[in-house]
């Protein structure tokens, strides 16, 4: 079986976590463990306020967006492309 908490150990690439701090599901304490538990230096937690499980897309909105388009221009730029360092290990 697949435990999060080992397998985002092995990670060494950026990270963006995303929590609605309204999860019925998932509690975010265990977004914020698994942010604890990556090795990598180069990671982040999205907390959206009001969010559920199901609706953080919609409730985050532009900051939502704004985020992860950041992410990726920071992180999935040609560069590291074209070095493969985030498609293979």
């Amino acid at each position: 079986s697949v435990k999060p908490i080992e397998s985002i150990k092995k990670v060494n690439r950026p990270i963006l976590l995303i929590h609605g701090d309204e999860d019925p599901k998932i509690a975010m304490k265990y977004s914020q463990h698994l942010l604890d538990a990556a090795s990598t230096p180069n990671k982040k937690l999205l907390i959206i306020s009001g969010a559920n499980h199901d609706n953080v897309w919609q409730i985050g909105g532009d900051r939502y967006r704004k985020e992860i388009k950041s992410f990726i221009e920071k992180w999935c730029n040609e560069s590291n492309f074209t070095n493969k360092k985030l498609l293979l290990d």
